[in-house]
């Protein structure tokens, strides 16, 4: 959603000015988000550990967070930074596919610290529990269909 990402010529010229002509619209994007943020969500500062011990919960979701291919070796996800008695949870995690047995069993040793588990897709939780029998995970629906069709009609007619 970066403003700056318009101008990233990597992507191509084409892709560049397609992106430019969509400029208005994203800052508009970028705006709604932003109030609905400050209304809405308490952030903490990540580096501020003693907010972060005051915690006894965190949740991670939900689109390809475990995805190495776009988290790299970032183990935030896996919530591998909580050192306290806090409870680990997921909703809706994702993580497109993973092949390698060190990516596999990195991320069922990190799932067993966790509390409660949930995925979208049922190939995820079959392959964690063929991997790891007492491991429970369940399959829940993308947040984005949690929102009626009616809801999301009265949002697009805002943008």
């Amino acid at each position: 959603y970066s403003i700056a990402g318009i101008f990233d010529l990597t992507k191509g010229v084409k892709v560049t000015f397609l992106k430019f002509l969509r400029l208005k619209h994203i800052i508009k994007r970028n705006r709604i988000f932003k109030e609905f943020e400050e209304k809405y969500f308490k952030l903490l500062e990540f580096s501020d550990s003693n907010q972060m011990r005051q915690l006894d919960t965190f949740v991670v979701g939900s689109d390809q967070v475990w995805n190495t291919d776009i988290t790299g070796p970032d183990k935030t996800y896996l919530l591998d930074f909580i050192k306290n008695d806090a409870q680990k949870v997921s909703y809706a995690a994702s993580c497109g596919s993973i092949d390698k047995i060190d990516q596999q069993s990195q991320l069922i040793c990190a799932l067993k610290e966790f509390h409660a588990i949930s995925v979208r897709e049922r190939s995820l939780r079959n392959m964690l529990k063929s991997l790891c029998p007492e491991l429970k995970a369940d399959t829940c629906i993308d947040p984005v269909f949690l929102k009626s069709k009616e809801e999301w009609r009265k949002y697009s007619m805002q943008t």
